[in-house]
């Protein structure tokens, strides 16, 4: 029989996909574009200015909120992108058939754990957001249409939703833990 931690390594390996494939659908257009239309300096000035905005405090972060009930996230169709993201749904549901007893989140500390890394999530996809927010406006600038749409909708899909998916996760295990005090 599998120890949790055990489980927990076979989940890990199970969520690399997702992340792989989410990444490599939507960065390598993304790359392309700066490989061919962006000079380096370009580049570099942009990234800095997004890596930046992974260290800003915790409450301008609060001014991205979406909401501050799950409802708002729900609009916006976030059950359909948790289907198919790290811990999401499909791969816990496989996860579950293999190893029943299987749970992303068992206790108190694993909620506490699991609040503070969605934190650093939402850094790391503002950060990337930003950056190809930049990107986009520096396509429109040329008159690149084309790769400027590619780049937002691709920004949409690979940040903002994750962005949001983090929120609502957040929203919800503290709901969770509020219920158990």
């Amino acid at each position: 029989m599998k120890t949790h931690a055990d489980i927990r390594k076979i989940a890990e390996r199970y969520n690399m996909l997702p992340n792989i494939l989410w990444t490599v659908v939507n960065l390598a257009p993304v790359y392309v574009f700066c490989y061919r239309q962006v000079p380096l300096l370009h580049l570099v000035i942009i990234l800095s200015v997004a890596l930046v905005t992974a260290f800003l405090p915790a409450r301008w972060y609060k001014l991205l909120q979406l909401g501050r009930h799950a409802t708002a996230y729900r609009r916006v169709g976030i059950l359909f992108i948790r289907r198919f993201s790290q811990d999401g749904d499909l791969i816990n549901r496989i996860l579950r058939r293999k190893y029943p007893n299987y749970k992303v989140i068992r206790d108190a500390s694993q909620n506490r754990r699991y609040i503070q890394r969605s934190y650093m999530y939402e850094r790391c996809h503002v950060a990337v957001c930003v950056a190809m927010l930049a990107l986009a406006v520096y396509a429109l600038c040329g008159r690149q249409y084309g790769w400027a749409l590619v780049i937002m909708l691709n920004n949409l899909l690979y940040n903002i939703y994750p962005v949001w998916l983090q929120q609502y996760n957040r929203l919800r295990l503290q709901a969770i833990m509020n219920r158990r005090s």
